[in-house]
């Protein structure tokens, strides 16, 4: 088999596989800190659930944009954009408690956009699980139970 032939069929696979190519992967909930110096995307692979998002990004010169979408395309204001960052700054922008609910397992991708190619930029991300409701009232009602049985038990 010849070496295109080679390329397209691993590509064509790549792209069956799911198709996101970020030029990093985060992984799931936590605490990162990231840098580059250029337009890059960073992976987040999250399980279903609730996730509260807190992030900074900082450049030695203009950036475009920094958002959170689905793709890592570095396109900003697309179809597939959850949410843009606050811009403080032409080098600056942040993002201060955003809550995002998944209803099924996916990525999630934090963009940096930089106006000038071979820009160094640097930030943070903090990614929090954010407890369900129902989790919340089973370990209060937990709680109360073992309250109940102690109180009983000096009671005796």
């Amino acid at each position: 088999m010849n070496t295109t032939l080679k390329h397209l069929v691993a590509a064509a696979a790549l792209l069956a596989a799911g198709g996101a190519f970020a030029d990093q992967t985060l992984g799931g909930p936590g605490s990162y800190s990231f840098d580059g110096k250029s337009s890059s995307s960073f992976e987040l692979t999250l399980a279903a659930g609730t996730y509260e998002f807190t992030s900074e990004v900082t450049a030695d010169s203009p950036l475009r944009n920094t958002w959170l979408s689905y793709s890592d395309d570095n396109k900003a204001n697309e179809a597939n954009d959850i949410l843009g960052f606050d811009k403080l700054s032409p080098r600056d922008y942040r993002l201060d408690g955003y809550t995002l609910t998944l209803a099924t397992a996916q990525n999630v991708f934090l963009n940096v956009n930089v106006a000038k190619p071979g820009t160094p930029f640097s930030g943070t991300l903090t990614v929090t699980a954010v407890p369900e409701p129902a989790t919340s009232a089973l370990l209060l009602a937990g709680l109360g139970a073992l309250g109940f049985s102690v109180r009983r038990r000096r009671g005796a």
